[in-house]
């Protein structure tokens, strides 16, 4: 996953993350990576709202 996005396939990188999502939407890490995918594609919105689950998925385990 990482490759495609180090080699500038964002949109593989953003497919693939989707993908590892659906299978355990609680890996932030990979949250955060799609985000910076959407970022680099320039979908500011999709960027924004991962970043969004993202600070709530952490703020779910800090209260958890």
């Amino acid at each position: 996953m990482r490759l495609f996005a180090e080699r500038g396939f964002p949109l593989k990188a953003a497919a693939i993350y989707k993908q590892v999502l659906t299978l355990d939407p609680a890996r932030i890490d990979i949250r955060a990576k799609l985000a910076a995918a959407y970022t680099a594609l320039g979908l500011a919105s999709d960027a924004a709202a991962e970043l969004e689950k993202l600070a709530s998925d952490i703020s779910s385990k800090k209260k958890g």
